[in-house]
């Protein structure tokens, strides 16, 4: 089992109806792997875009860079 995998897992254990989880992260590998509600995208302090686990998908197409755009009108 991969380090994605084994992380991914003890987080699912942590995820209930009673319970939220946040995760900060740069790996667009493990939002995949745990199927999550939303993704922000921070850059200096700011939410400069928030959507759904799409957005990771979006992200690993473009990288970060296509967001610095948003950071200057915030």
């Amino acid at each position: 089992m991969d380090a994605i995998k084994t992380v991914s897992k003890a987080i699912k254990m942590f995820k209930t109806k009673e319970n939220s989880v946040l995760i900060i992260t740069h790996s667009t590998k493990i939002l995949e792997e745990l199927n999550v509600d939303f993704v922000h995208v921070l850059m200096d302090g700011k939410i400069v875009k928030t959507s759904n686990s799409k957005l990771s998908e979006e992200i690993d197409k473009h990288g970060y860079s296509t967001f610095k755009e948003g950071l200057k009108n915030v």
